[in-house]
């Protein structure tokens, strides 16, 4: 069985030894690209497999996961998440509340 490993942290919290003001920790999630490649071995969405053409196109499957951010990234944040698309009635944003699309369309 292949194990992929499905987060990649990132963390700017300190620089050398010293601490920054604002702390930016976020994490890399392939976890929809591993339920892909999971489904595609069971014999499902496997044309949505074969559509990923050039290695920039695994980026629709990876969310960042929001861990520690400043309040002006939180803030853009905020504004990107309004001006998504909506996939429910009601208008609400199709995006957790603790995580964004690496790639936005």
């Amino acid at each position: 069985m292949i194990m992929y490993e499905m987060t990649l942290s990132i963390d700017f919290g300190e620089v050398g030894n010293r601490p920054v003001r604002s702390p930016f920790r976020v994490r890399l999630d392939a976890g929809p690209l591993v339920e892909l490649i999971s489904a595609a071995a069971d014999a499902h969405r496997i044309y949505e497999l074969l559509l990923i053409d050039r290695p920039g196109d695994v980026w629709d499957y990876v969310w960042v996961l929001l861990d520690e951010i400043p309040k002006l990234v939180a803030h853009r944040v905020a504004r990107a998440r309004q001006a998504a698309p909506s996939d429910f009635a009601g208008g609400a944003s199709s995006w957790p509340a603790d995580r964004i699309p690496l790639r936005q369309r």
